[in-house]
């Protein structure tokens, strides 16, 4: 795995988290980086450590450029979806136990 573990009771009584949930982070990338896009964190709780994974979706994005979400990580390098120039469609990465999830952010870059 990519993350370091942490039991899924500590986990939950840290975040306060249940169930599936989607938390929205970040903030929409203005147009003068190459499009409208925006990222989030995917939750999943189970029974032994919860997982998360990178969400990405843009409303629009210039014909030069590619974007990706990311999850801003404490403890590890952080994670990311595939690189995509498709629009208004989520496009999301793998799920893994990561621990020290901060929020999530997208990238823009020229292709």
């Amino acid at each position: 795995m990519l993350g370091k573990r942490v039991g899924s009771a500590a986990m939950a009584a840290t975040l306060g988290m249940t169930g599936l949930v989607l938390a929205v982070s970040g903030t929409p990338a203005s147009a003068d980086t190459g499009g409208n896009c925006q990222a989030r964190v995917g939750h999943q709780s189970r029974t032994g450590p919860d997982y998360y994974r990178p969400e990405g979706y843009c409303t629009s994005l210039n014909a030069d450029s590619k974007a990706r979400g990311a999850l801003d990580l404490s403890f590890a390098p952080d994670a990311y979806t595939a690189w995509f120039t498709q629009t208004k469609v989520w496009k999301v990465g793998g799920w893994d136990d990561y621990v020290g999830v901060n929020g999530a952010y997208p990238q823009i870059r020229a292709v």
